[in-house]
C-alpha cells in the first residue's frame, strides 16, 4: 500500500497542477481573445 501510495500522490500532486496550470492559461487566452 506505501508503494502505491508514494506512486500515485506525485501523479496526483503534478495532475492538479497541471490542470491548475492549463486552467489558468485557457483563462489568459480567453482574456487575450477579448481584447
Amino acid at each position: 500500500a506505501p508503494r502505491i501510495l508514494g506512486a500515485i500522490t506525485p501523479l496526483g500532486g503534478l495532475c492538479f497542477l497541471a490542470g491548475w496550470l492549463i486552467l489558468a492559461w485557457r483563462a489568459g487566452a480567453v482574456a487575450d481573445t477579448a481584447d
